[in-house]
């Protein structure tokens, strides 16, 4: 029975040692079922946020000043750069590695907006470098090893990067019809196409029928794409050129106009742009068609141009024969030898409106040289000649103010002098000479010359001649 007391005794304490080790076996995979969690748990929340193994962070100027630096194999080195405007960045990367590589993210790592990669050595660095057009905002450069780098040697690698701001002056967002920036008539503005802004709208608007003009110059962009579109969104017109500077024109009814610029592939850069409302010359109005000046006379050709809305009222005078007219920019004639010539006023707008005036220049009032009697009742008279004239009259009269009886004679225009016939005896005559110009089928006179007066002799018999014959 004692034995048996024993036994039993043995036996209960074997099953309690074996169900405390069973406890403690649960309690232990308990254990490393939670620690398993909270690694998982730890793993998942640094991919989570971003935090990258064997990766450090630094920052860098945007004054084209190298950083150098290095990574493990298969290390990372992130550099942050900050723009205070929108601009051109460019980033120029030296490996002395195997297989370096740079790439350009925004400051999320969400957006890759450029990728290089090169190979060099401490005795042969390798070099590339690139620019991009970005908006203002954090960046930052992913700087990394090559995965075949000889052993465990540091990955070496040196960068810097410039910053060129645009100094655009649009208003964003403009990058809908809805959110159009407005642009004033003659208004310049500097835009912006960049590599997370594609589109640009501007709108204006016209009161009255006008022809509109659109001016957009390439600064940094390389090409663009251009259209113009009506209230209804219908597009009016569109181009994309390279083309340094590009003018559209059109005639447009009144309204709002919407004009969107965007990339032509993935040129980016800066331009220029400008729309005006132009109304053209229609009328240049001259007070006279045919004009005739005495030689060294003056006259103002110009009345008036229309419409008085016309933007441009510039014109520009010509004359085909300056020998004989001449006009100042202003429309007014002056005479200055004897002749024709035409006068054209021609709209400088582009409008291509002209009006033009025939000037015929008459000769110069006439100068008596000399006037005398000659053979007692004969008178021989003698005056200055002028150039280009096409004749000479002469001219007798017993009345000083010409009226009644008088005789001419007319000579040729190198001939500057005549003598009468024979006059009445013991009477005073009157002279007088002028010139003129045959032009056109017309005959111009200048003017009289000074009126001379002579009192002939008393002889009875005179011998000679004359055509030039006695009142």
């Amino acid at each position: 029975m004692e034995g048996n007391g024993i036994g039993w005794l043995m036996l209960f304490a074997g099953l309690g040692a074996a169900n405390e080790n069973e406890r403690k076996g649960k309690n232990m995979k308990q254990k490393l079922l939670k620690w398993a969690t909270a690694l998982t748990s730890c793993i998942v929340l640094l991919l989570f946020c971003g935090i990258h193994v064997q990766a450090a962070e630094y920052s860098i100027g945007t004054n084209d000043s190298w950083a150098e630096g290095s990574t493990e194999k298969e290390g990372i080195d992130y550099r942050t750069f900050t723009l205070p405007a929108a601009g051109r960045v460019t980033v120029t990367y030296q490996s002395y590695m195997s297989n370096g590589r740079c790439n350009l993210y925004d400051k999320d790592l969400v957006t890759n907006y450029k990728y290089v990669r090169t190979s060099g050595s401490t005795t042969a660095p390798a070099t590339e470098q690139f620019s991009m057009d970005l908006e203002a905002g954090a960046y930052s450069l992913k700087l990394s090893g090559g995965y075949w780098n000889a052993g465990d040697d540091p990955s070496s690698y040196r960068v810097k990067v410039s910053f060129v701001p645009a100094h655009n002056n649009e208003k964003e967002p403009n990058d809908a019809f809805e959110s159009a920036m407005p642009l004033a008539n003659g208004t310049l503005i500097k835009g912006f196409l960049s590599e997370d802004d594609s589109i640009d709208f501007y709108r204006f608007s016209i009161g009255e029928s006008a022809n509109v003009r659109t001016t957009v110059s390439r600064d940094t962009i390389g090409s663009y794409k251009f259209s113009i579109w009506n209230s209804d969104l219908i597009e009016v017109a569109s181009y994309t050129t390279s083309e340094q500077t590009k003018v559209w024109e059109e005639y447009l009814a009144p309204g709002t106009y919407y004009i969107k610029i965007n990339k032509d592939w993935d040129a980016t850069g800066t331009y220029i742009l400008k729309w005006e409302g132009f109304t053209y010359v229609k009328v240049i109005q001259l007070k006279k068609s045919a004009l005739t000046l005495e030689k060294g006379k003056s006259y103002s050709l110009l009345q008036s141009i229309t419409p008085a809305s016309a933007n441009n009222k510039n014109i520009k005078w010509t004359s085909d024969n300056t020998s004989v007219a001449k006009v100042d920019s202003h429309g007014k004639v002056t005479a200055k030898g004897v002749g024709a010539a035409n006068i054209k006023a021609a709209a400088m707008d582009g409008s291509q409106v002209e009006a033009t005036c025939q000037v015929v220049v008459k000769p110069a009032k006439t100068q008596i040289t000399a006037c005398k009697k000659t053979r007692d009742r004969n008178v021989y008279v003698k005056v200055k000649a002028q150039k280009n004239v096409s004749g000479i009259q002469f001219q007798l009269s017993r009345d000083k103010k010409f009226k009644g009886r008088k005789s001419s004679y007319y000579a040729g225009a190198t001939e500057t002098k005549a003598t009468t016939a024979a006059l009445k005896k013991s009477k005073t005559y009157y002279f007088r000479a002028r010139m003129y110009i045959d032009y056109g089928g017309k005959r111009y006179y200048g003017a009289w010359s000074q009126v001379k007066k002579v009192k002939t002799g008393k002889k009875s018999r005179l011998s000679g001649s004359s055509s030039w014959k006695a009142v």
